[in-house]
């Protein structure tokens, strides 16, 4: 989708419909041996067609360069991003798409802002690597507490985040999880604290990556 990517982010933009993706990774589960990992992404799908993606991701190793503390009970830290792209498009590695209808003409910034104060950029995952599929049940959770969204749509979600998926959009293979990984959210001091530990410098708690359309409607 980067070719429609836009500068910024339409934070004013009315959100129509909230989208679920599992994606297709080359990452080997070691949970669920024999499997690959899934990734989880958010679409905010908006009344102008523009597309918000919201995406809890891994660090890389130029984001992350340190080797975890023996023994603490945590994974790599999570990269939140937030970005937009003028239309949707379809990706080879999209496996199985949800979507979860709004409830009023919630805007993009409401999504946002409901993440950024329940803190859900402040997350690691787990030991062994997975954590997106906890993170995405979380923040539904969230979003249906704020009334984005119905209730109803968490249990319908969990249902589908505890599957695995393979193959592509017109030929997908899937199959019953025996658990979902879970990460840590945390609280800003204790996140200071602990990202101090590897680099001695305060880090910055605000891991969002985004950009802020002024000029929206």
């Amino acid at each position: 989708m980067s070719e429609s990517r836009l500068a910024r982010v339409p934070e004013n933009s009315r959100v129509a419909t909230l989208r679920v993706i599992a994606h297709s990774t080359r990452v080997r589960n070691s949970a669920e041996p024999g499997r690959y990992l899934n990734h989880w992404v958010i679409y905010l799908h908006t009344e102008r067609g523009q597309v918000v993606r919201i995406n809890m991701r891994m660090k890389n190793s130029t984001e992350w360069p340190y080797e975890l503390i023996p023994g603490v009970d945590y994974g790599v830290p999570g990269f939140l991003e937030i970005t937009a792209y003028e239309r949707f498009a379809v990706t080879p590695t999209m496996v199985k798409s949800w979507d979860a209808p709004m409830l009023g003409r919630p805007r993009v910034k409401d999504f946002i802002n409901n993440l950024v104060s329940n803190k859900r950029q402040l997350y690691t995952m787990s030991k062994c690597g997975a954590g997106c599929r906890y993170w995405i049940y979380t923040v539904m959770s969230d979003f249906a507490e704020a009334m984005f969204i119905g209730e109803q749509s968490v249990p319908f979600m969990h249902e589908r985040l505890m599957r695995w998926y393979e193959g592509t959009i017109d030929n997908v293979t899937q199959g019953p999880l025996r658990t979902m990984p879970q990460g840590r959210f945390w609280e800003h001091n204790d996140w200071d604290r602990e990202m101090r530990r590897y680099d001695p410098r305060l880090p910055n708690s605000d891991m969002r990556s985004y950009w802020v359309d002024p000029d929206s409607d």
